[in-house]
């Protein structure tokens, strides 16, 4: 292993690396320059005779220089799961390798560590990237390195992040949410209850919810669900919760355990929606066309029969959350058409984009629809994209 940064012209040894680090290379060789690179910055096994100063002045080098492939190293030296390091090969007819490339010491390791958290905390353009790479490593930050994310993420929020950018980043909320960090989940729902104080907002929709409850997380399931009582029973802002899923959520709201569990059953209550009965609710589903027909000021009046609701609520399986996406779609097909009047082939349209389907192999077309397609099967297939 060579020394680092002890002149200028020294460092240039590494350019031709860095430089090939800022191509990655998708396959599944190990010796990549990426891991080269990480190797000798590697906090706790530096493939390198360089001083830990000299470490950290080339690693402040390599983000002033080459701040993308420098903001991989930082990151990469708290990514919170253990790893494993290999030693470099050494040459045999040098002794200048000698002694160099071993464990250093906690100390030493913890003070290039921080070095790398303060460098990605200070950096000087942050985006929903590279602040979705600080939350995935939220939960081996220092409480005050954690605030300061936090800040950094409002800030940016407030003043220069657009909407598509938030929702990139708000993906990563669940995560944090369900992995089973107490104290961290503690930490985003104060900044939720703190969000909603300021704005004004008093209730939560929390839709798909089933899918922040696993079976076999016993653990995380517990805090989960500590976390919406405290929602709904904080004393300085209590929310309302509304959370909407399938069947499966209610039993893991309603699931035997500890008292101080089982409160939250009593602070929610449990509402079932009915799969539709096409002859039952042919009202209801006339009237729900006709309100998205009005709102996007459309012509409903060829599709209002009972045949076409049949068909329709067996496309979507009977579900109404599926019925009104589909006549969303749709409506959204004859807007962009420029015509003022639905017609057939709008839903034939949208529900061969639904589902994958060839356009001619649908039930609003085929006389035996109700044996060619089981409405069960194409929730299945609806359930498999999501």
């Amino acid at each position: 292993p060579a020394r680092i940064c002890e002149g200028e012209a020294e460092w240039h040894s590494y350019s031709t690396t860095i430089r090939l680090c800022s191509r990655e290379i998708d396959d599944n060789w190990a010796n990549k320059p990426e891991e080269t690179l990480k190797s000798i910055f590697r906090s706790w096994l530096p493939q390198t005779g360089a001083s830990l100063e000299e470490r950290i002045k080339a690693l402040d080098y390599l983000v002033k220089q080459y701040p993308d492939v420098g903001w991989k190293i930082c990151t990469a030296q708290f990514r919170g799961y253990s790893e494993m390091g290999h030693y470099s090969h050494r040459p045999r007819w040098r002794s200048d390798a000698s002694g160099a490339g071993q464990a250093v010491t906690v100390s030493e390791r913890n003070k290039f560590i921080l070095h790398a958290v303060e460098l990605t905390l200070s950096w000087p353009s942050h985006n929903e990237k590279t602040f979705g790479d600080l939350l995935e490593r939220l939960s081996v930050l220092s409480d005050e390195h954690q605030a300061v994310v936090w800040s950094l993420i409002e800030s940016w929020a407030e003043n220069s992040a657009s909407e598509d950018d938030k929702a990139k980043l708000r993906e990563h909320i669940p995560r944090l949410i369900t992995s089973g960090k107490e104290k961290q989940a503690r930490q985003i729902w104060k900044m939720v209850l703190d969000q909603a104080e300021r704005n004004g907002v008093i209730g939560i929709h929390y839709d798909e919810a089933q899918h922040a409850f696993t079976d076999t997380g016993g653990a995380k399931n517990r805090i989960m669900l500590d976390n919406f009582k405290a929602l709904m029973k904080e004393p300085r802002w209590p929310m309302i919760l509304i959370l909407s899923g399938v069947d499966g959520l209610s039993e893991h709201v309603e699931r035997v355990g500890p008292e101080e569990r089982r409160q939250l059953r009593h602070l929610l209550r449990p509402v079932r929606f009915r799969p539709i009965d096409p002859k039952a609710d042919l009202d209801e589903l006339n009237g729900l066309a006709y309100a998205y027909a009005k709102k996007a000021e459309i012509d409903f009046d060829p599709l209002s029969n009972a045949d076409f609701f049949q068909r329709l609520s067996h496309a979507c399986g009977n579900r109404w959350g599926l019925v009104i996406e589909l006549i969303i779609a749709a409506f959204i097909r004859c807007k962009r058409a420029g015509e003022a009047q639905i017609s057939l082939d709008h839903f034939i349209d949208a529900f061969a984009e639904m589902h994958g389907t060839p356009r001619d192999f649908s039930p609003f077309t085929a006389p035996d629809y109700q044996e060619l397609f089981e409405p069960d099967r194409l929730l299945e297939i609806l359930n498999q994209e999501e």
